[in-house]
């Protein structure tokens, strides 16, 4: 897996004190509507294990996409689903594969089901995953 900075979002952004979505602090502008990173793939890298007092929390890791760069334009583009916080240890990657169909800009959100006592997370677009980390459809 190749990193590009170009295409880094986050780098080790603290995940919630809330259970407000957290926005990745870059967002990606393709300059126009197309499917250039259709195939490629959004990684949320746990930097550090996403730890909450509650057995039943849970993290969710999105995509979204907008024609706008206004916070409230962004819709969900593809997202992971609920994973359970006690398998988001430093080191767990959820790998989103981009579909076709992207609007202009594109950034990630990492949601929790309940507020986290610590977590970091780094966010980013690659054009291959590592086969042996999780792989989401």
């Amino acid at each position: 897996m190749i990193l590009d900075n170009y295409l880094k979002m986050a780098d080790a952004i603290t995940v919630g004190s809330s259970t407000a979505a957290v926005v990745t602090t870059d967002y990606i502008d393709t300059v126009a509507a197309s499917d250039d990173y259709a195939g490629c793939f959004i990684v949320n890298h746990c930097e550090t294990a996403i730890l909450s007092g509650t057995a039943a929390a849970t993290v969710t890791f999105a995509l979204q996409h907008a024609d706008t760069t206004a916070a409230t334009a962004y819709v969900d583009l593809v997202t992971s689903g609920a994973v359970d916080d006690a398998v988001t240890v430093a080191g767990y990657m959820s790998n989103l594969r981009i579909p076709t169909g992207t609007k202009r800009y594109l950034r990630g959100t990492i949601t929790t089901s309940e507020v986290t006592t610590s977590g970091t997370v780094s966010v980013f677009i690659v054009k291959d995953v590592d086969v042996n980390s999780q792989l989401i459809p």
